[in-house]
């Protein structure tokens, strides 16, 4: 189908999973491939689809800063494109958790595909009121900060009761523990709640990694809690390692508060050229934008290039000059090497030809596989065979009409190579020789021929009779 169909096809695909109707809403979608679960072969698409009043209240904030974006895409999405740079995401079934301030995401992404995504409203916020709302302490009695309340979370975290009672300090950790537990187990009920409606729906088996992301990614204890109420592990997400950004470590801050930069560092380096919520309107006002950069940067860019152009011609020609030289060094030492290369080539002719001369005809008889058998538990190391003739042995009758008949034995011929040995230079060969007479398998063994090469390897024939 052409773009506008597939447009409608997707519009009307997504309608029966919206919770809003889809013609007060702004949707965008990115091709992922092409699937065949049956006979039909389907098109595999991402869909973004949000509010229309939440796309206007995002642009408000562009458009009181007379600023034309780029892109407008989802929190999901940029989790996505993060976990997307993972080089295992393609084959394993993967779950982050990403507790912002306000709300937390759920994202599955199964065998590098976005397959489901929930938001909850429990998030970091919840977690702080739970901690300034109702408490004092010290002395004058102040509230807890919200800055304190924070440091609380990142210093002290999650806690059992026997470690409220171990730690020594002037903050009513237990009284906050009290307080705290009914959002974190708020938190791990949406959790478990996602998990089991995802593995339901989609027919997952189980999910094999756990991340959690996001501020709250950074309360101590947290992520130890959710892997022994959930009996998964859960890990903190760091981005910058997980996407493969390099030179990250560079940076102390970025290796403290990692997990809080999942979103940011998602929306930068946008893995999908789609998914993109802006108006028709603005996606044209800055592609021209765009445009009238790119022609105006040209202009300076083509100066540049010509202004380098002739060095680099300079400098070219300089550099053939040199390679030519070169080369002709390297065509002069590897002409020993060439004329090797001709006199092994006309050898291997040579033995092709011998070969092709030794014809079996039609007189190999099933004895053939038997010898061949025995043959190669004679064959000692440094030995190599070429060939093996096999043919009835000849002999002449006596009397006037002599002639040659079958003696009803047969002649083998055993042509091969005896390779070059410092230490057992000869003795290859008469080894083998040996091994054929005790074995007492043939018998008339006779060296036909023998010749040594120039490397100090011996050609040999030898005949024998069975």
């Amino acid at each position: 189908m052409n773009k506008k169909e597939l447009t409608e096809a997707v519009r009307w695909a997504v309608r029966k999973d919206l919770p809003f109707e889809i013609e007060n809403a702004e949707l965008d979608y990115q091709i992922l491939g092409m699937k065949k679960p049956g006979a039909v072969e389907k098109i595999e698409v991402a869909a973004l689809v949000t509010p229309q009043p939440v796309v206007d209240k995002s642009l408000q904030l562009f458009r009181n800063i007379n600023a034309t974006p780029a892109k407008l895409t989802a929190a999901p999405v940029a989790i996505w494109s993060v976990i997307s740079r993972l080089k295992t995401a393609a084959r394993t079934c993967i779950l982050v958790i990403e507790i912002g301030a306000t709300r937390s995401h759920m994202v599955f992404i199964n065998k590098g595909r976005a397959d489901f995504h929930r938001e909850i409203p429990t998030a970091g916020n919840e977690m702080i009121e739970a901690i300034t709302s109702t408490f004092f302490y010290g002395s004058g009695h102040q509230n807890i900060s919200s800055e304190k309340a924070i440091h609380i979370l990142s210093e002290y975290g999650i806690l059992t009761a026997a470690e409220c009672a171990s730690i020594e300090s002037e903050i009513p950790l237990r009284d906050i523990q009290i307080n705290l537990r009914p959002v974190i187990d708020r938190l791990l009920k949406e959790v478990r709640r996602s998990i089991d409606y995802y593995r339901s729906k989609y027919k997952i088996g189980q999910i094999d990694r756990i991340y959690l992301s996001g501020g709250g990614a950074l309360v101590k204890n947290l992520h130890t809690f959710l892997s022994d109420e959930l009996e998964s592990e859960v890990r903190v997400l760091n981005p910058f390692a997980v996407a493969g950004i390099q030179k990250w470590e560079r940076f102390p801050q970025l290796q403290q508060l990692a997990p809080q930069f999942t979103v940011a560092l998602g929306l930068a380096i946008d893995n999908f050229a789609g998914l993109n919520l802006l108006p028709a309107e603005l996606k044209g006002a800055y592609r021209l934008r765009k445009t009238k950069k790119i022609i105006n940067w040209m202009g300076s860019f083509s100066m540049l290039v010509l202004l380098l152009f002739s060095s680099y011609v300079t400098i070219q020609k300089s550099q053939f000059s040199d390679n030519i030289h070169l080369l002709q060094q390297q065509y002069q030492e590897l002409q020993p090497v060439r004329q090797r290369y001709l006199q092994l080539s006309k050898r291997i002719d040579g033995i092709k030809k011998q070969i092709s001369a030794y014809s079996l005809g039609g007189r190999v008889k099933s004895t053939a596989a038997t010898h061949l058998k025995a043959i190669s538990h004679l064959i000692t190391p440094g030995i190599a065979l070429s060939s093996v003739v096999i043919e009835p042995e000849m002999m002449v009758t006596e009397g006037k009409e002599a002639k040659e008949v079958e003696s009803g034995h047969e002649k083998i011929m055993l042509s091969g190579l005896a390779h070059a040995d410092q230490a057992r230079e000869g003795l290859n060969l008469a080894d083998f020789l040996l091994k054929l007479e005790k074995a007492g398998y043939f018998k008339d063994i006779k060296m036909m021929n023998r010749s040594m090469r120039d490397d100090g390897t011996i050609e040999f024939v030898i005949e024998c009779i069975y």
